[in-house]
């Protein structure tokens, strides 16, 4: 191989970098909208009570409206990805990589969708 050839090894850290950003920028603005949502009052103490009775608990210790909205998030930056591979989104509007804007907006709206749904039924948050 010459020096000019390119290897795998120096398209790594580009796509590193692109999964980086799907997976942190819907993480991210999850947690700025969960901040919001709470108006930044957190009690530290019971976010790290691991117990049944603890008001993070949710249901069986799993927030199901943030693992949606994350889920939701990821897949949403995933499919308007433009560099390894083209996402179904990116390629309509000529390759344009949306997966931060993408992820930044889907994440964080429906996880206030989904949290206000719980808040507003019969079970309300005890954390919130």
């Amino acid at each position: 191989m010459n020096s000019f050839t390119p290897s795998t090894r120096h398209r790594s850290p580009p796509n590193v970098l692109q999964l980086t950003v799907v997976l942190l920028g819907p993480s991210m603005s999850l947690y700025a909208a969960d901040i919001a949502l709470r108006r930044n009052r957190y009690d530290g103490p019971a976010l790290t009570d691991e117990s049944r009775h603890s008001p993070f608990w949710y249901d069986g210790g799993v927030n199901w409206a943030g693992a949606c909205a994350l889920t939701g998030g990821v897949t949403a930056s995933a499919l308007s990805v433009n560099t390894l591979c083209t996402g179904p989104i990116a390629a309509a509007p000529n390759g344009v990589d949306l997966a931060l804007p993408a992820g930044l907006v889907v994440s964080p709206l429906l996880y206030l969708l989904l949290m206000h749904t719980r808040l507003a039924g019969p079970t309300h948050v005890r954390g919130l």
